[in-house]
């Protein structure tokens, strides 16, 4: 079952933060880098995050979640008109390593864009997490930057376009 997510509720704050910390922890392995923000996050400071969180449920257990947030943003057309797009960032996009090859981050991402009707969906990642990359291009994503931390650790940017 997939369903939001209350942040706010402390029993759902603490499995997010335990889901996150088990799924990132198998990420900084793989890319060489422990300093991934959502390793070391407290309950306090999820709390105060601006967010949106989808869950996706199995037997009573989060399994995963994507988090995300929407900004309006404005465009001219043409006529000299001022219509608004929505830009939608993925903030988080996590599954229980029990659970990693089973569709989960799919789901939750084809679940998550649906929050924009046109507009743009930007989500970053480390450039060694090849899976992760991977599955984002399989569901249309294009890498459009390339950048260092200020710790040095190369990122890919990606965006996909809601016309």
């Amino acid at each position: 079952m997939i369903k939001i997510l209350d942040k706010n509720d402390p029993n759902i704050a603490n499995q997010i933060i335990t889901l996150q910390r088990k799924s990132y922890q198998i990420e900084a392995d793989l890319i060489g880098f422990d300093g991934i923000p959502y390793l070391t996050e407290t309950l306090a400071d999820l709390q105060k995050c601006k967010e949106k969180f989808l869950g996706y449920i199995m037997k009573d257990q989060l399994v995963g979640l994507c988090s995300w947030e929407t900004i309006s943003v404005n465009t001219k057309n043409n006529a000299g008109k001022i219509p608004t797009e929505m830009e939608l960032t993925i903030c988080r996009l996590v599954v229980h390593p029990q659970h990693f090859k089973k569709g989960i981050a799919s789901k939750l991402l084809l679940i998550t864009e649906a929050e924009i009707n046109k507009g743009t969906i930007l989500v970053t990642t480390a450039k060694k997490n090849k899976p992760a990359i991977k599955l984002y291009q399989k569901l249309g994503y294009t890498i459009y930057k390339n950048f260092k931390t200020k710790e040095e650790l190369a990122m890919v940017e990606l965006k996909k376009k809601k016309p």
